[in-house]
């Protein structure tokens, strides 16, 4: 529509210096407002537009998790060294995000059901991860995992930056928008866990760039079979086919397994 890349920064720096969005990546930010500016002839109607991109992106499925008392009982429990302690409070903090909350009943069948056609990765990458680091415990896996993260708001980065490290994961988490800057390095496993929707809905045809882009041998992603309010839905059904096409036409396969409130399709791409 023709908006100055001036004006354009110039709200980019009052949204990331706002107390609303200033976890958010700048590069989220700027990308959103971007879309909605080519869409609205006002740089006002553009902003108000990217705003409620941006409340969906950072408040999807999130409760207020209480970021400082997360980390003082993160080191509490890990420096009494009680397993069970840790493994308690692991699952308070999943359990303040929608998205890890409804796979608590059945962390172990869910992750085994994964693993069991994947095999046990070497290396694993958790997209837009936000508090899924937290199960590892129930993953399974050797400590030597090593795992990657990613997520766009820095409050999550800085405390599985804590969780990691008390741990002693051989882990590596990073602020960063998936969708704008994939993952370059090769993974065995690569999660994307009840985003692909949410990723549709920023853009369309994001979600299918990003099972595109990143470099994985395998990609589990998922979608929830109920929402917030716990009345089922299918949101894979709007997807299936645009998704089961596209594995077709690239001759990938794929395995779908449902849990109780989750779909997980399992892609295998060709790797050489």
């Amino acid at each position: 529509m023709g908006h100055s890349d001036i004006d354009i920064e110039n709200i980019v720096d009052e949204l990331k210096d706002s107390k609303k969005y200033s976890t958010l990546c700048p590069d989220t930010i700027r990308n959103v407002l971007q879309i909605e500016a080519g869409k609205h002839k006002s740089l006002k109607n553009a902003k108000k537009s990217a705003r409620k991109k941006l409340h969906l992106i950072l408040a999807s499925y999130l409760n207020e998790l209480n970021y400082s008392s997360a980390e003082k009982e993160l080191e509490s429990v890990f420096s009494l060294e009680d397993n069970d302690k840790i493994d308690e409070t692991c699952i308070n903090i999943m359990s303040k995000h929608a998205s890890t909350r409804e796979r608590l009943t059945s962390l172990d069948e869910f992750y085994s059901g994964i693993f069991t056609i994947t095999g046990i990765p070497k290396k694993l990458a958790d997209l837009a991860c936000a508090l899924n680091p937290f199960s590892f415990r129930w993953m399974k896996l050797p400590k030597d995992t090593h795992y990657y993260a990613f997520d766009n708001n820095i409050k999550i980065v800085k405390l599985l930056e804590m969780y990691v490290r008390l741990e002693g994961l051989k882990a590596s988490v990073e602020w960063r928008d998936i969708f704008l800057n994939p993952p370059e390095s090769f993974f065995d496993v690569a999660f994307l866990f009840k985003m692909y929707h949410c990723l549709e809905h920023r853009q369309r045809g994001a979600g299918w760039e990003i099972v595109q882009k990143t470099p994985a041998r395998w990609l589990a992603v998922s979608f929830p079979t109920r929402n917030l309010a716990n009345r089922k839905v299918d949101i894979f059904a709007n997807y299936k086919d645009t998704l089961l096409n596209n594995i077709k036409k690239n001759n990938w396969d794929s395995h779908l397994l449902e849990f109780q409130s989750e779909l997980v399709l399992l892609i295998k791409k060709k790797t050489n």
